[in-house]
């Protein structure tokens, strides 16, 4: 008797979803898709720009400026 139930349950989910799809998409608004417009885009700071390069560039420098601590058996 279980299974006879669980299979109808089974069923009719599926028959509801089955019937719900159309009327989400017929809920829907049916107007043309407009494209966003773009706004234009704030420029960056120059100074904050080139601070950060030397402060990058300064790092890379100073990670190779580093010995490296090897023997002579390496």
């Amino acid at each position: 008797m279980t299974t006879h139930l669980t299979r109808l349950a089974a069923r009719a989910s599926g028959a509801l979803a089955l019937l719900i799809t159309p009327l989400v998409t017929l809920a829907q608004d049916t107007g043309a898709p407009v494209p966003p417009t773009p706004s234009k885009p704030d420029d960056p700071p120059a100074l904050t720009s080139f601070l950060l390069m030397l402060v990058i560039a300064a790092l890379i420098v100073g990670a190779n400026a580093v010995a490296t601590k090897r023997g002579h058996q390496d």
